[in-house]
């Protein structure tokens, strides 16, 4: 029989370790970048200064790693989406950039000058599966109000953390699913998530309005209706 003492300490050890292992990811996730897809990389200079600083250093930045450690072990590879992606956002950005030389006149204003993009750079410089949980959430956004948007995505979130938690203890050797288990996404964060997701939608919408417009054309001559039960976004998540 193992006495309570010699118990103790190997409990307070191993509660040391996970601890110590949650920190260590989350300090991870808060300073971790990838290399950025050539297909991204004209986005950037469009961006306006402000959300840029947001996008790679901020909370934008820690949101999408977050999500991008929840989900990154159920995203399939799809290389040309990424890519196809990447080539319609730099598009898109240099339809409606503003020329850094002409932005002084903005005065005081000048660093929030050009594209809010914040999100989907986030998304970029956090990896190719970061970026497909943005398109999922322009999917949403698209979809749902955004009151909505943000509580499908507590769903989502919740919902994949159960699973790590259920995953953490069949496999004790899966640390990674317990440490991602823990980390914390608040509503806040999400919002705001979602709210920089729209406002890139909006500069989609900006450069495209002949291609939208044709597009609603189009679609509205099918009639299909759209499902807008939560429980079955859930069910797309492994897709993207």
């Amino acid at each position: 029989m193992v006495s309570l003492g010699k118990l103790t300490p190997s409990v307070f050890a191993a509660t040391q370790e996970n601890n110590a292992a949650t920190i260590a990811i989350n300090f991870d996730l808060a300073f971790h970048k990838t290399e950025v897809s050539p297909e991204f990389r004209p986005l950037r200079n469009s961006l306006a200064p402000y959300r840029r600083k947001a996008a790679e250093d901020g909370d934008l930045h820690f949101t999408a790693r977050r999500l991008w450690a929840l989900f990154q072990q159920i995203r399939p590879d799809t290389p040309n989406l990424y890519r196809a992606y990447g080539v319609r956002a730099s598009e898109i950005a240099n339809k409606i950039a503003i020329e850094p030389r002409t932005r002084w006149w903005a005065g005081a204003f000048t660093p929030y000058q050009g594209i809010d993009g914040g999100s989907i750079w986030a998304a970029a410089t956090s990896g190719d599966r970061a970026v497909a949980i943005h398109l999922l959430t322009c999917m949403l956004a698209r979809m749902w109000p955004a009151p909505e948007a943000t509580s499908i995505w507590e769903e989502i979130v919740t919902t994949r953390k159960e699973e790590l938690k259920v995953l953490g203890r069949q496999e004790p050797q899966a640390f990674y699913a317990t440490s991602s288990a823990k980390l914390s996404i608040t509503r806040e964060q999400l919002a705001n998530w979602d709210a920089s997701a729209r406002a890139w939608l909006q500069a989609g919408d900006d450069a495209n309005k002949l291609r939208r417009v044709q597009w609603k054309l189009n679609a509205g001559r099918l009639k299909k209706p759209v499902d807008t039960e939560s429980n079955n976004v859930l069910l797309m998540v492994p897709f993207f």
